[in-house]
């Protein structure tokens, strides 16, 4: 067990859609989970095993089907898949044997409260696959989700998310500084709609318009580019731009670190309007001094968003993938 939890990141390990009133799972969460093999039907069952008292009732805490199915239209709405969402089953959190002492409906709301604010410690969730792992290992009933390669991914992880806790170093790809000097301008790139291309060898920076998303449908001015990387495609390093979820969570996050709670406040309020973005950016134009320090905080977090996808296309390659 990695006894340097105070060196190790808490990870988020859900998002709540306030529209929808369900869960989702964090990014960095479904990332740790999926490489590190904490999944099983979902990959929080382990969790709500150790809520329940440790024992398996507490595996089906999300067990709500028959309201995720009334929410069908809303889910797809909001463009989620239905095997994503979990929605709380207050049932699942009393056991009769001397209550219960609250109704469903509030048990749901303190539950719900609970769980937008639930972060672990990395270390937590690496020793939980550790242990997940070393017991496939040695069943023959789930021999198969056994991963040879668990430390490997463990390794992978640490990169991502401790690059600078000391435990590991940096993969060898952009410690070296090879692409390192590239990471602005390409974040740059991104936050104006191109899509990037970085030659692995060569270290140029090619750039074409996302037409998935800037709404150009004349492909012509930048046809020859085209043709050339696609030809070129593995000798190329892709960089696309954020989904409009990530960038909102960058729009979240910047508001809840601000001091200034009367701005905070507006900011929740513009984010939960309709037009997010456009709301956003009216108040952050209006807001003085913080206008700069959004644009410094949003360019921080397109960068770190560049060097994370240089850190998966690296270790990809190191594994000899293929990662077209």
């Amino acid at each position: 067990m990695i006894n340097q939890s105070s060196l190790l990141p808490d990870i988020q390990i859900f998002d709540f859609i306030e529209e929808g009133d369900f869960f989702v799972e964090h990014p960095d969460y479904k990332r740790v989970a999926e490489e590190l093999g904490l999944g099983e039907w979902n990959n929080v069952v382990w969790i709500g095993r150790l809520f329940a008292l440790d024992n398996d009732y507490g595996e089906h805490w999300f067990d709500n089907w028959e309201l995720v199915e009334e929410k069908e239209e809303l889910i797809k709405k909001l463009d989620y898949e239905e095997s994503a969402i979990f929605m709380l089953n207050p049932e699942r959190f009393k056991d009769g044997k001397d209550g219960p002492c609250n109704t469903d409906a509030f048990r749901r709301q303190f539950w719900t409260d609970v769980l937008r604010n639930l972060k672990l410690n990395l270390s937590t969730l690496i020793e939980k696959a550790r242990q997940i792992n070393e017991k496939n290992r040695a069943s023959g009933f789930s021999r198969e989700g056994y991963l040879e390669d668990f430390e490997d991914r463990v390794t992978n992880i640490l990169e991502i998310y401790a690059p600078n806790s000391g435990i590991l170093k940096r993969s060898k790809t952009v410690k070296s500084g090879r692409f390192e000097k590239h990471i602005k301008e390409i974040a740059s790139e991104l936050q104006i709609g191109m899509v990037c291309y970085l030659h692995k060898q060569t270290k140029e920076i090619e750039s074409i318009p996302d037409f998935d998303t800037t709404g150009i449908d004349d492909t012509e001015p930048w046809q020859e580019l085209i043709d050339k990387l696609d030809e070129n495609f593995t000798d190329y390093w892709q960089f696309k731009q954020m989904s409009s979820r990530e960038a909102f969570q960058i729009m979240e996050q910047f508001a809840e670190q601000l001091n200034d709670e009367n701005l905070k406040q507006e900011l929740y309020r513009a984010l939960n309007r309709r037009s997010p973005f456009q709301n956003f950016k009216f108040v952050i134009d209006g807001s003085g001094k913080y206008r700069e320090q959004w644009f410094a905080f949003r360019d921080g977090k397109y960068e770190e968003f560049v060097m994370e996808q240089m850190e998966e296309y690296a270790r990809w390659e190191n594994r000899g993938r293929d990662y077209r």
